[in-house]
C-alpha cells in the first residue's frame, strides 16, 4: 500500500514524532510511505538526517512567496514555540493576502507529490489546512486529530470553515485520546461512529527500565547533585504551554534546604517562557537545564531519576509520560486533555504551583516501598501502548476505506 501522511509543522512538536514513528512501522511492513512537511532549513544537528532522506522525507522548505508576497516561516496553529520556526507567527497573524500565497504553494507542492507518488491513501495530521488542498484530489483521506488543531478551532475563526468542511469530507477521524475524540464532537459535530480512538505509542527499543550509574551520568553531565537528592525530570518542549513557568514558581515555595532537584529537558529558552517583570516569582535553585538530548540519552537520564513531571497546561496525548513511565518513572502530571487517562502517579490541577510544589514535597516524602509499587503499575501502562498497536489499528482503518 503507498501511504501519504501529511504534517502542518515540521519537527520538534508532538504531531510529527506521531507521523514520523507511523511513517517508520509502515515502511518495515514493506509499504510505500512517504512524510510531508514544510521547514525553514534551520541549521540544527538533526537537519541531515531528515534532508538526506529525500525518499521518504518530502520538504516544503520556507521562505515561499508568490512574487507579491514572502512568508518567511511555516504558519503555528496555536500562539507557541516552535524550535523551527523562525518567526513564532500563527496562521491568525497571517493576512488574507498571505493565507491566499500559502494555499497557493501548498497547492503546488502537494499536487506534484501526489501526482508523482500516487498514493492509496493520504493520513493528514491536524484537521487543518492541508486537508483543504488533499480534498481537491480523488485520493481518500482521513485526518488525526491532536488537540492542537483543535486549540486552534478556538483561537482562529477563520479556519472554521476549512476545519469543518475536512472533518466532514474525510473518509474518517483518528482522535488520540477520548478527551479529543470528545472535542471532535463538540467542535464538529463529528458523528461519533467517524471517529476511532487510536492512542499514540513510543519507542520500546530506547525507552525501559534499565540500571544506570547515577553518579557517573550526573558527572558526566556536570551536575553536582547530592546522592540522596530526590530527582524530578522534565521532558518536553520549553514553554507555557508545557508549564516550565510553574516547575520554577512551585520551586519558589519550596523550603531552602528541600533535597529536591529538576532535570528540564528539551528544546526552546526559559527567557520566552518567564515573565522578566516579575523574577521574584520563579527560583532557579536546584533545577538543572539540559537542552535537547538524543533519545537514548533521554532514556539513561529517566533511568537515574525518581519521578517524571508534566504539569502541562493542555495536552493531547502526552508521549512523554509514556517514555517516563517506560523507565519506571511514578508521574506528576496534570489533570488536562488525555495525559489524565494515562498518567500513572499523582494528578493534579493545571496551572496551581501550591498544589504542585505539595506534590513535589510528598511525593520526594514516599517511602520506598510505595515508589516501587507506583513505578510497577507506571510500567504495566506504558506497556500497554505502542506504535505496532497504533499502526495495526491504522491499516484496518486504511484496508476498510479502501474496500469500501
Amino acid at each position: 500500500m503507498r501511504i501519504l501522511i501529511t504534517n502542518t509543522e515540521s519537527w520538534g512538536m508532538g504531531s510529527f514524532s506521531v507521523a514520523n514513528a507511523i511513517l517508520h512501522e509502515l515502511l518495515k511492513r514493506g509499504h510505500q510511505a512517504i512524510l510531508f512537511f514544510p521547514d525553514t532549513g534551520l541549521m540544527t544537528h538533526d537537519i541531515d538526517y531528515y534532508y538526506n532522506h529525500k525518499e521518504i522525507y518530502k520538504i516544503w522548505k520556507f521562505p515561499i512567496s508568490d512574487h507579491q508576497t514572502e512568508i518567511q516561516s511555516f504558519p503555528l496553529i496555536i500562539p507557541d514555540l516552535h524550535p523551527r520556526s523562525t518567526d513564532h507567527k500563527t496562521f491568525k497573524e497571517l493576512s488574507d493576502r498571505e493565507l491566499q500565497c500559502y494555499f497557493h504553494s501548498l497547492r503546488h507542492e502537494l499536487h506534484h507529490l501526489i501526482d508523482q507518488f500516487n498514493p492509496h491513501i493520504i493520513e493528514c495530521q491536524h484537521i487543518w489546512t492541508m486537508n483543504k488542498i488533499v480534498q481537491e484530489t480523488n485520493v481518500p483521506f482521513i485526518c488525526t486529530a491532536h488537540h492542537t488543531d483543535q486549540l486552534g478551532f478556538d483561537y482562529d475563526s477563520r479556519m472554521h470553515l476549512i476545519a469543518k468542511e475536512a472533518a466532514q469530507r474525510a473518509e474518517a477521524l483518528i482522535a488520540v485520546s477520548d478527551y479529543v475524540k470528545n472535542e471532535l464532537i463538540a467542535q464538529y459535530h463529528a458523528p461519533p461512529k467517524k471517529i476511532h480512538m487510536i492512542a499514540n505509542g513510543y519507542n520500546k527499543d530506547i525507552f525501559f527500565k534499565k540500571e544506570v550509574d547515577r553518579k557517573q551520568l550526573l558527572h558526566q553531565l556536570h551536575l553536582d547533585i547530592p546522592d540522596n537528592a530526590t530527582l524530578f525530570c522534565f521532558s518536553g518542549m520549553i514553554s507555557k504551554t508545557k508549564g516550565v513557568d510553574l516547575i520554577l514558581k512551585a520551586n519558589r515555595l519550596l523550603s531552602s534546604d528541600a533535597n529536591i532537584h529538576f532535570l528540564i529537558l528539551g528544546a526552546g529558552h526559559i527567557d520566552d517562557v518567564i515573565d522578566p517583570s516579575d523574577a521574584a516569582i520563579y527560583s532557579f535553585e536546584r533545577v538543572h537545564f539540559l537542552g535537547y538530548q538524543p533519545m537514548q540519552q533521554l532514556s539513561a537520564i529517566y533511568n537515574c531519576c525518581d519521578f517524571g513531571l508534566l504539569p502541562s497546561r493542555d495536552e493531547g496525548f502526552g508521549i512523554a509520560a509514556l517514555e517516563l513511565m517506560a523507565c519506571g518513572l511514578p508521574m506528576i502530571a496534570t489533570r488536562v486533555g488525555g495525559l489524565q487517562e494515562l498518567a500513572i502517579g499523582t494528578l493534579i490541577h493545571s496551572g496551581r504551583e501550591e498544589e504542585l510544589a505539595q506534590a513535589l514535597i510528598d511525593c520526594s516524602q514516599w517511602p520506598q516501598e510505595k515508589r516501587e509499587a507506583i513505578s510497577k503499575k507506571a510500567m504495566q501502562k506504558a506497556a500497554s501502548f505502542s506504535w505496532e498497536k497504533a499502526v495495526d489499528q491504522r491499516l484496518k482503518l486504511y484496508e476498510s476505506i479502501l474496500r469500501n
